[in-house]
């Protein structure tokens, strides 16, 4: 969904344009838009946009496409990752 009034953009960044919040990266507009009520003030509005960028997975999606990951790297950190749910998800069962 490309807005018209958003310029395309060869870098990550946030842009203002006609009271509305846009995250443009490598001229790809993600699907994260808060726009400004009247009389809202614009730390507000960043609040929302952020939060709305963190529920999204945006921000982590960026991060892990900013460099390649091997296919071996990827296996590896998703097996770490798995260990260590299963052994918070055991502590969790032997407090209660």
């Amino acid at each position: 969904m490309v807005s018209s009034d958003v310029p395309d953009s060869s870098i990550e960044e946030i842009l203002i344009s006609n009271n509305n919040l846009y995250l443009i990266n490598l001229g790809v507009i993600e699907l994260a838009k808060q726009e400004k009520r009247p009389g809202e003030s614009i730390d507000s509005v960043l609040r929302k946009f952020k939060r709305k960028l963190k529920n999204e997975g945006t921000l982590q999606e960026l991060r892990s496409r900013e460099y390649f990951e091997k296919p071996s790297e990827e296996k590896k950190r998703k097996e770490k990752a798995a260990k260590q749910r299963t052994r918070q998800q055991q502590r969790a069962d032997e407090l209660a």
